[in-house]
């Protein structure tokens, strides 16, 4: 039988790795706005690359060009 203050430890430990990956999530975000901005090349030939990617995946299903550029942006939101 393990202890409360186990029980306590434990769950601080999942906060705390909970909050560190929102923080980096949030520093990666901040680090590819950045990239973009210098890189604008490179920024417009990836989103290209990701764009013709789901087309092929979602060839069949006859999906609108909007919608595949919703389905981009919502990826990156997570």
């Amino acid at each position: 039988m393990t202890s409360f203050s186990d029980r306590e430890k434990g769950e601080e430990l999942v906060h705390f790795r909970k909050e560190d990956e929102r923080l980096l999530r949030k520093l990666l975000e901040k680090v590819k706005a950045q990239a973009d901005k210098v890189d604008t090349k490179e920024a417009e030939d990836h989103a290209e690359s990701e764009l013709a990617k789901l087309k092929d995946i979602l060839e069949k299903y006859k999906v609108a060009e909007k919608d595949l550029k919703a389905l981009i942006d919502w990826k990156h939101e997570a």
